[in-house]
This record gives C-alpha cells, structure tokens and sequence, in this order.
C-alpha cells in the first residue's frame, strides 16, 4: 500500500505537470505531501541518534559549547542544530513534533523558492521525490542546511547589491547546522577568480585537474586513509573504525562521484546552452549560477571523490537542477515530454548510482510514516 501510494503520487505530478495546473493549486500539494512524507517518519536510518540529539539538547549550556562539551553529552557538535533542538524542547515540542515542525519550515521555504523561480513546481516536486528526497528523510541536518543553500542560491541569482554577502551569511547558518556545508563558501572566491583576468587561467587549470579526476584519485584516497589512521586514531578500535569508513564500495566510489557530476553538468549545460526561450533575467541567472556551480563541483572533484560522505555537495544541487530542469521546459512544446522523461530517467539513474541499485531505504521510509495510523 505505502509503495502504491508513493507512485501515485509522482503519477499525481506528472499529470499536473503535463495538464499545466496553475501553480496557486500545485503549491499547497507540494508542502502537504512533502511535510508529511518527510516529516511524519519514524524509525528510518539516523533516526535514534537524532532523537537523542534533541532530548540532550536540555543539558547543555550553549555560552560554553565546544568539542569535548558535545563529546560529553555524546551530542552533535554543530551548534546551530543543537540550538535548533533546544529551542524546540524548550517550545514544549516532542521529538516527533520537532521534527514535523522544522520539515514543515524548510519545505515552506523551498516552495517559496519554486515558486518564484518557476510554474512547473510539479515538475520540481516529482524530480526531487525521485531523488534526493529518500535521503533528505534521514539526514536531518543536511536537509536543514541544503534548504539553506537553496535560499543563497536564490539570492546569489538576484541583481541584489549585498547578494554575495547575504549567500555567504546562508551558507554559513548552514555550516553551523552540518559544518561541511563549509566548503561552499569559497564559491564566492572562484566567480571572481573565473571573471578576473589574471586569475580565469589558474580557474581552467583548476578545472582541468578537477576534471581528470579519475587518473589519481585512487592515490588521493590511499594516503588520505594512512594519513587518518596515523593522525586520528591510538587504539585498535579507532582502526577499524576508519578503515571501515574508507573502504569497500567507497574506495572506488569516486568513480561513481565523478558520473553523478557529469551527468548534472551536462544536464544544466544543455539548458544553458538552450536556454534561449527563458524570458526572465531572474530564471537566466538563475541557470548560469547553478552551471557555475557544478563547474565549481568539478574543481573540487578531488574531495568529492574521497569517501561517500562527500557525495553530499553535488547532491544538494539536485533540487536547484530540477528547476532550472523545470524553467526550461515551461515554454518548450516540442519534445516536451521527451524532454520530461529523459531528466527524471537521469534523476533516477543518480539515484541508482548513490544507492547502489538497493532501494530498500526508500520501502522502509515509507512503511514507517504516522500518516498509515490513520488507516
């Protein structure tokens, strides 16, 4: 039943999508069924340790936060997240509730942002159930955070004279929430590198490197295993623990990072490149800073290739891929449908690639949801 469901609701979207449903209908669709396919989980993968985030959130004294403070509560240790969790226990909030609530604010968030940048939020709604909504279910934080992103995103592609200033305050708060979302900030760097014409050389050797990725990231995640095992751990356990972390499928996972990358590079090329019946400045920047984004995944091939949990920062560009996906498919009637089918089959093929053709997860987050216990 809860399988049926979920395709007939990406079937729901895809009609509307095709029947072009005005958006004032669409827009209240997207945040009740995402709210509540998200919002309403329980039991899933990470759900424990983040449940036991929020109730230990009580005790601890934010003035004074720190590493070992986080280490001693046996807490997370990005304080904007367990600021988040406090403010919620102190609300009188349960974790179920906390966590509805917070899916709620961040869904409210992302449909602001389709809904300004595109009418096809059908589109973008059926995309990101195809991927990557089975893991934004169970990291909490990088749902948070990737919302974040998906704000300073918008802001960046606004004519706004503080536009760089008010992303890299965005992506900060999302540092505070996930501290890897870090790495996004020096986006700002390269833009200026790539336009500053002493600089827009050392940018295409950067790229090129990036590129070539495949050739030595065998050798990067080597040494980056020796070097982990001789810097962070002192005892047997510490050992195991890291070379379980960096070995098996995520040793040569790489390769499947670079795919992935590809993929959306020349998905939001080919809109780029096309993108000659987008009327709107908003929507036409909007396209070139996602494609200058994925140029910038691309430099940074190197650390996305190290281990899976890398794989997170092209992954949170999927969302802002899908709306560019869906702005250029709002005045396009030829191939239209085609065009529909062949970026939700590169949706799914990233999916499959990340998931390792074992979809299990997304069966085990939508058998264990409250909305069933009203049936």
């Amino acid at each position: 039943m809860e399988i049926l469901a979920f395709f007939i609701l990406v079937i729901c979207g895809m009609i509307l999508h095709f029947f072009r449903i005005n958006k004032i209908i669409v827009l209240p669709i997207f945040i009740i069924g995402l709210s509540t396919l998200i919002g309403l989980t329980y039991d899933v993968p990470d759900y424990g340790p983040y449940e036991s985030y929020f109730y230990l959130s009580q005790y601890i004294s934010f003035e004074d936060f720190d590493e070992t403070t986080s280490q001693y509560y046996k807490v997370n240790n990005d304080i904007g997240y367990m600021f988040l969790n406090s403010l919620g226990y102190d609300s009188g909030l349960t974790y179920p509730e906390f966590r509805f609530v917070s899916t709620l604010l961040c869904i409210i968030i992302m449909a602001i942002v389709v809904y300004r940048l595109t009418d096809n939020i059908a589109l973008v709604f059926v995309m990101y159930l195809i991927y990557p909504f089975i893991m934004d279910v169970c990291q909490v934080r990088n749902f948070i955070a990737e919302v974040l992103l998906l704000g300073s995103i918008y802001l960046l592609a606004n004519r706004n004279s503080k536009r760089y200033l008010l992303f890299g305050v965005l992506v900060f708060l999302g540092a505070t929430v996930h501290k890897s979302f870090i790495l996004y900030l020096p986006f700002i760097f390269f833009l200026y590198a790539r336009n500053h014409k002493k600089l827009s050389f050392i940018y295409k050797i950067c790229l090129l490197i990036g590129l070539a990725m495949p050739l030595y990231e065998g050798v990067i995640i080597g040494r980056y295993e020796e070097m982990l095992i001789l810097m962070q751990s002192t005892t047997e356990e510490m050992n195991a623990s890291v070379r379980g972390y960096l070995s098996g499928e995520t040793r040569y996972g790489f390769i499947v990072a670079y795919v992935k990358v590809m993929i959306m590079l020349l998905i939001i090329r080919y809109i780029r490149n096309n993108s000659y019946d987008i009327k709107s400045d908003l929507k036409r920047r909007y396209v070139e800073v996602i494609y200058l984004f994925l140029e910038y995944m691309c430099i940074i091939m190197p650390v996305i290739g190290i281990t899976a949990t890398m794989w997170r920062y092209p992954r949170n560009l999927l969302l802002p891929l899908a709306i560019c996906c869906a702005i250029y498919l709002e005045n396009k009637r030829r191939y239209r449908t085609c065009l529909t089918v062949l970026f939700c089959l590169c949706f799914w093929i990233i999916s499959a690639l990340e998931a390792g053709g074992d979809f299990s997860l997304l069966w085990n987050i939508l058998q264990h949801n409250y909305f069933w216990w009203l049936f």
